[in-house]
């Protein structure tokens, strides 16, 4: 059976999700607007292996919640709540996202780089909106708002999850065990290719991630002992040294970053005393938590449009304060219009499709 969701699992796990969502945000800001000393900074130059910690603690939070244990009945519930649960959202975004790109498109053209026909954009949001657009098999693109192609991936993790889930205790651990292997050695053999970084083969990288989540869960559940604070901060430094390495070094080394997320996670679950669990126990963190699937969504749109309008009536010549003063604003808004999309999308509206469906 499915258990009941917690409302409460462990806090400090939402505001890590909202600092990588943040991360994320960051990366996508178009880096020819950013002051240069943002622009070289190697957390925002590398912002976008955060999405490899969306998936590890996806894998950790769905295991949290739910039991291993389902049956046809139970599986097909736990699919209709993981839809209810991000399918509102994405909707909205990409609806939003493809309304603009239709106006830009006919105001200037040549300001979109893949997005040039009419029939591109239909494809472009067709795609993220059947889910399909983290594999070249069912789709051709990453989707018109880049980020939902982690959606889809994610998507696809959770069928996996709950059809292994089927099995029994032994053979669904060995199972999540191999899923992780095979997944991260694909992607270690292709890297060149690019795979691990663009979303073509992004549900490749979602279910390593996801399923590397669930063994941390197994982790964490069976081993009961108290973790020293001090591996909590070893692992931050570990994660800031290796971030400011790929910054220089652009090669598979990437592919340990999951493995540290999920060490980190493990650790931050257990550690129940700390500054930084501390920090994260603070209530803008919290809040920014429950807010990151919003601005996660919301931020590329926002950043698009704004950059364009404000930067329309500006001198060429800028100033880094100026730049900087953008950059702020634009960030503010993100975070403004995702407090509402939260409240009025992700609450209101899946709320309104528990009792309907």
């Amino acid at each position: 059976m499915i258990k009941k969701v917690i409302k409460q699992y462990i806090p400090q796990l939402d505001a890590l999700r909202g600092l990588a969502a943040i991360l994320v945000m960051f990366y996508h800001y178009d880096i020819n607007y950013l002051p240069s000393f943002l622009s070289d900074f190697f957390l925002i130059r590398q912002g976008w292996i955060f999405v490899d910690f969306f998936f590890v603690l996806s894998g950790f939070v769905i295991v949290y919640n739910y039991s291993f244990q389902f049956n046809k009945k139970t599986l097909f519930k736990f699919i209709k709540l993981r839809f209810i649960r991000i399918y509102p959202l994405l909707f909205f975004s990409v609806i939003v996202f493809a309304f603009f790109i239709i106006v830009l498109f006919n105001f200037s053209p040549d300001n979109l780089r893949y997005f040039t026909t009419k029939e591109s954009i239909i494809n472009g949001a067709l795609e993220p909106l059947l889910l399909v657009n983290s594999t070249p098999f069912l789709g051709n693109s990453q989707g018109i708002n880049d980020p939902t192609w982690s959606i889809s991936a994610e998507f696809i993790s959770y069928f996996i999850f709950a059809i292994i889930s089927l099995l029994n205790i032994k053979s669904r651990n060995w199972i999540t065990l191999i899923l992780v292997f095979l997944s991260y050695f694909f992607l270690y053999i292709f890297f060149d290719k690019g795979l691990y970084i663009t979303g073509d083969y992004g549900f490749v990288r979602g279910i390593g991630g996801f399923n590397l989540g669930v063994l941390v869960f197994i982790l964490y559940d069976n081993l009961k002992i108290k973790i020293s604070e001090i591996y909590v901060y070893i692992f931050a430094i570990l994660i800031i040294i290796c971030l400011n390495f790929i910054n220089v070094n652009h090669d598979n080394f990437t592919l340990i970053f999951p493995f540290i997320f999920s060490f980190f996670i493990f650790f931050i679950a257990k550690s129940k005393d700390s500054l930084i669990i501390s920090f994260l126990l603070t209530k803008p963190l919290q809040y920014l938590g429950k807010i990151s699937f919003s601005i996660y969504l919301n931020h590329k749109i926002v950043f698009l449009v704004m950059t364009k309008a404000i930067f329309m009536f500006l001198p060429k010549e800028k100033s880094q304060t100026l730049l900087f003063i953008v950059f702020l604003l634009c960030s503010s808004v993100v975070l403004i219009y995702s407090n509402y999309t939260y409240k009025i999308i992700e609450l209101r509206f899946s709320k309104y499709l528990k009792s309907k469906i």
